[in-house]
């Protein structure tokens, strides 16, 4: 492997020969291991000392330059021991994606970096943690960007532990780990989240009791896809994402909430599991690209305004269960041109359906 000297400050290094497409930079503020990629230069496994951002004892705190050779860093590759309440750091100017392979610091390895002064203070910190089974507990990964952004176009997370994951401002997020819960709420420019592992939402507790975060991804207008097993009694919440195009419930949800789907005007299908039996009122209201649904046999009524203005909708697959066909159902479903009535049905509201369609039981 071919070595560099560099020179320069924290941020901007720079070397006496040109770089080849590989190597590694030694200098005063540490080595680092680089290699070229399409925009710039990638750091692998390697990076400065903290940058007083956290407290290292706590946290993961990392530091890359945002230049080498003037052409800038947009790419680690890194492996990362970090406690289980702190937030991952990460400096670097340029960064456009982070790969990031994370597990849980041991006590033996903390203890093994620190000074003897620091050493007895973890001791104390890490006493009463004895009787504890670390491995019943869910890691918590989160993650902030110190770049002119605060944001990255990619991060990429790997984590052989079950986690709880908040704070990853990335346009695409990949989660990669055996169970995911989310908590708080996703960035306001995600686009692409896949997750490999079950995903549940965050349980929160207050005076008013317990309840689920079903909300982790409402409101992202830039939101297009979903890939992974969002799993949980209720349906989670996308009202407003404008630009979902696909999304995976998994079996086992029970009840579509109200409003759930609320203008999603770029869906155009959607697989409702069959362990659902219950859906809201305007659920599906406003997703005007909505061509084809089947709800399953567990649904009785459908409920106000479900499909309301949904103009592009040409077949609800209705079972023969439906008894209640609610006020507005499909009001403005302009496509719906000849409704399936189920065998079983006792009630359909006069304004259930457009005026110019024609109902009989």
């Amino acid at each position: 492997m071919e070595v560099y000297s560099y020179t320069g400050n924290y941020c901007e290094l720079h070397t006496e020969e040109p770089l080849g497409t590989e190597g590694l930079l030694e200098g005063p503020f540490g080595k680092l291991f680089f290699k070229r990629c399409h925009d710039g230069f990638a750091i692998i496994d390697s990076c400065f000392p903290g940058t007083g951002f956290i407290c290292w004892p706590t946290s993961a705190d990392l530091g890359f330059p945002g230049f080498i050779n003037d052409i800038p860093v947009t790419e680690i590759r890194q492996s990362i021991s970090i406690s289980n309440t702190h937030p991952i750091a990460i400096e670097a100017t340029e960064l456009k994606r982070a790969y990031l392979r994370i597990k849980r610091a041991s006590s033996a390895e903390k203890l093994s970096e620190a000074d003897e002064g620091l050493a007895a203070l973890l001791r104390l910190m890490l006493e009463h943690q004895e009787n504890v089974n670390q491995k019943e507990k869910f890691l918590e990964v989160s993650v902030e960007f110190f770049n002119k952004d605060k944001s990255i176009d990619s991060c990429w997370i790997q984590t052989d532990e079950r986690c709880i994951l908040h704070g990853v401002a990335a346009k695409h997020l990949s989660v990669e780990a055996p169970s995911v819960v989310l908590e708080d709420h996703a960035y306001e420019k995600l686009e692409w989240a896949e997750f490999t592992g079950k995903v549940y939402p965050y349980l929160y507790s207050d005076w008013d009791g317990e309840y689920f975060n079903t909300r982790y991804f409402s409101g992202i207008k830039s939101l297009k896809m979903v890939d992974g097993s969002l799993r949980g009694d209720d349906c989670w919440n996308f009202a407003g994402c404008i630009s979902l195009e696909k999304v995976h419930l998994a079996n086992g949800i029970k009840r579509i909430l109200p409003h759930s789907f609320e203008n999603c005007t770029s869906l155009t299908d959607l697989y409702v599991p069959d362990t659902v039996t219950e859906i809201g009122e305007f659920a599906f209201a406003g997703c005007t690209n909505l061509k084809t649904i089947h709800l399953p046999s567990g649904i009785k009524t459908i409920s106000r305004g479900m499909f309301m203005e949904c103009r592009s909708l040409l077949k609800c697959y209705l079972s023969d269960e439906i008894e209640v066909i609610e006020d507005d159902a499909f009001k403005g479903c302009e496509s719906l041109k000849k409704p399936w009535i189920p065998r079983n049905i006792k009630t359909i509201s006069e304004t259930a359906f457009d005026q110019k369609v024609s109902v009989s039981i």
